[in-house]
């Protein structure tokens, strides 16, 4: 039986590792980093890196820093390799590490050598500088008291067309009872309102009076937390209101009428719906209930040519009051702007 010389073998083993060696070395492949988009926050002049497995991630490694290109991308070539690469971007260390496009903290990238030559990627953030684009925004939500537990809430806004019972923008309930939902990025900025499935059951402000479209802005913001004051179809308990007694000048004429007017009929003088009922001679009175938190308010006898003044025959300021201060106002008018003469500066 004949038998391989020993230095025959020891040539065959060192024949297949070299070729082992030689198989390893072209077998490695190359990759290039192409950043195409950094935060418009960046400030101007940074430096990049990208840090990895395959420099133990030092975030400032001077032989991974990213070359600044003629058309503002950034790109790296690494190392020949193989097998998965882990990895991120950084502006020099730890703290200005990248994030998502709202600012939180994102996996690491990955990529295994040999799936492409040239990698296409973006940047969204920074940790020590806060996101500029986020893509999404969470409205967190509190009802009021009154709504009914089994009844669903929904968003409806420009877009989805307005529709106030929209499944796919229905929002959850949560535990401690809030609701909440994510609205993907759809525009700049959206305009919005919350339903219990129509309009005849859309928020109002804390009077019961129609608010204006609620709007977001989509940017540095990812979680927005709401409250809503009422419903439409649901009459808030003790709904507030003011009266004023108002004693008028002497020299007031005894059949005139007197009228409020603000805020809450766009300055419309002589509306007859706020006329004043007249007690005894010289006093009024009026009762309003309350359609803004807010008012600002004057007199008159039907006209701004009648309108009330100081003791000296001056146009006074807006008159202000504020549901809740007080349910009821004394005021005092010294004189009339039509009527010259005597005038009392006190009560």
């Amino acid at each position: 039986m004949s038998t391989v010389p020993e230095q025959k073998i020891h040539k065959i083993a060192v024949w297949l590792v070299l070729l082992l060696l030689s198989s390893t070395l072209f077998s490695c492949e190359k990759v290039t980093i192409v950043v195409k988009d950094i935060p418009g926050n960046t400030p101007k002049g940074s430096v990049l890196f990208v840090t990895g497995n395959f420099n133990v991630f030092d975030p400032g490694d001077q032989n991974y820093m990213l070359r600044r290109n003629s058309d503002s991308t950034y790109s790296i070539r690494l190392p020949r390799g193989t097998g998965k690469i882990t990895y991120k971007f950084t502006r020099g260390d730890w703290t200005t590490v990248e994030r998502d496009g709202c600012g939180h903290e994102q996996p690491y990238r990955t990529f295994t050598y040999g799936e492409a030559d040239t990698l296409y990627t973006q940047i969204l953030s920074w940790e020590d500088l806060g996101p500029v684009d986020c893509d999404l925004v969470t409205f967190v939500v509190k009802p009021p008291s009154q709504t009914p537990a089994n009844e669903p809430l929904y968003i409806a806004g420009n877009f989805n067309n307005w529709n106030p019972e929209d499944e796919k923008y229905m929002l959850t309930k949560n535990q401690n009872g809030t609701y909440s939902i994510q609205v993907p990025k759809q525009a700049g900025t959206i305009e919005y309102k919350f339903t219990r499935g129509g309009w005849w059951r859309e928020e109002v402000d804390e009077l019961g009076e129609p608010i204006p479209n609620r709007q977001f802005t989509y940017g540095r913001i990812d979680t927005v937390h709401l409250s809503i004051p009422g419903w439409k179809d649901i009459e808030k308990v003790n709904k507030p209101f003011v009266t004023f007694r108002v004693r008028t000048a002497e020299n007031t004429p005894s059949d005139a009428p007197i009228y409020i007017v603000g805020t809450f009929n766009s300055w419309y003088a002589g509306d007859k719906n706020y006329r004043l009922q007249q007690i005894e001679k010289n006093l009024y009175t009026i009762t309003l209930p309350a359609k803004k938190q807010y008012i600002e308010f004057k007199f008159t006898r039907g006209g701004w040519q009648t309108e009330e003044v100081d003791a000296y025959g001056n146009k006074i300021s807006n008159r202000q009051y504020e549901y809740g201060m007080a349910d009821t106002v004394d005021i005092f008018i010294p004189g009339w702007i039509d009527l010259p003469g005597k005038r009392a500066d006190t009560e």
